[in-house]
């Protein structure tokens, strides 16, 4: 059963649960990033128990960590 609410959601916003598995690192290291400012502000759920951000801005960001993450893991190899 089809969803547009939930559709919409899905193709505007990125949860951190999603950011995490897609550059594979850990809530630690999501949270560290976000508060040093690395990445654009965020949306904060729930006190701080989900944090989600606008898809589209954040996408070169989250290139951006995963190409310095593969040097890093390359160089450790």
């Amino acid at each position: 059963m089809s969803n547009p609410a939930q559709e919409h959601f899905d193709k505007t916003y990125i949860t951190s649960t999603e950011i995490m598995r897609e550059v594979g690192v850990s809530r630690t290291a999501l949270l560290y990033a976000r508060n040093r400012g690395l990445l654009p502000n965020s949306i904060v759920v729930n006190d701080g128990m989900l944090f989600m951000w606008e898809r589209e801005p954040l996408a070169k960001y989250i290139e951006a960590w995963k190409t310095v993450l593969q040097a890093r893991r390359g160089a450790a190899a």
